[in-house]
């Protein structure tokens, strides 16, 4: 995967990120699922890097350096909704992580 990412050249651009669209969401379930020192999780993380350091993705990359809460504010009752939906599915009762990002990033929109 990661050869074919890195080989892919300006023109095929749309289907790396149609490629990138199809796999993120269970490449990220299979992250939050695996044990912390399971090989595949860095393998995961590894092919992250080199998708976010491709130029068909540049522009997703740069959106996610410069996020504005006040876009984000919105949409927290639905962040919160999906957090939920993610320890339910874990089925180990409330995350403390999860609630931990969940407090920072409902600190940080405070200050908007």
């Amino acid at each position: 995967m990661q050869q074919l990412i890195e080989s892919t050249g300006k023109e095929q651009e749309e289907q790396l990120l149609t490629l990138f669209r199809g796999v993120h969401i269970p490449l990220l379930e299979h992250v939050m699922f695996v044990d912390e020192v399971d090989l595949s999780r860095n393998q995961v993380f590894g092919l992250y890097k080199v998708l976010v350091s491709h130029d068909a993705l540049q522009a997703i990359t740069d959106a996610w350096q410069s996020w504005r809460p006040d876009l984000v504010a919105p949409i927290i009752t639905f962040i919160r909704e999906q957090a939920e939906q993610v320890e339910i599915k874990r089925g180990a009762g409330e995350d403390v992580g999860i609630r931990k990002c969940l407090q920072r990033l409902q600190k940080v929109l405070s200050r908007v």
